[in-house]
């Protein structure tokens, strides 16, 4: 029962994990195209006033966008797709670790974002208290395993 409890847990957090990396990967992507279309768009009104100005006309240099966004949420990309793989490798500790700390380093930031700006909304805790569940049953499973495990068996002696 425990065992079924735990692949099933293991079945959501994937599905959630990907579901999540899919949907920062669409708005990567979304945020990307816009400002590249936005850019594309300066650039045309620039040119146009520069033709109708017989190239008399300067123009203005605009300040280079801050993608400081973009690299949050590629970060996040990278974050979900090792969470998605951290379910098929329970047993090692030292990766759960890592994305534990990535997990507590976008929490963090989830936070600090919902009490600066109070119009962002919840979007990915749940997935990743999702994962501490998991994340806290595979400590204590690994460790369940090795306490029934039996011991190994002596070494062969050369008669």
């Amino acid at each position: 029962m425990a065992k079924a409890a735990f692949i099933i847990l293991r079945v959501i957090t994937a599905i959630a994990a990907l579901g999540s990396f899919v949907a920062t990967i669409i708005v990567l992507v979304a945020t990307a195209a816009l400002e590249l279309l936005k850019g594309g768009a300066h650039t045309a009104l620039e040119l146009t006033k520069l033709f109708a100005s017989g190239f008399r006309y300067s123009g203005q240099t605009p300040s280079p966008p801050a993608n400081h966004h973009l690299a949050m949420l590629a970060g996040l990309a990278i974050f979900f797709l090792t969470m998605f793989t951290s379910v098929f490798i329970p047993s090692q500790k030292i990766f759960l670790h890592v994305v534990a700390g990535m997990a507590i380093v976008a929490s963090a930031g989830r936070i600090w974002f919902m009490a600066t700006t109070p119009d962002h909304s919840v979007l990915y805790l749940p997935v990743i208290a999702i994962w501490f569940v998991y994340y806290a049953l595979c400590l204590r499973w690994t460790s369940i395993q090795k306490l029934r495990m039996p011991p190994p068996p002596p070494p062969p002696t050369i008669d």
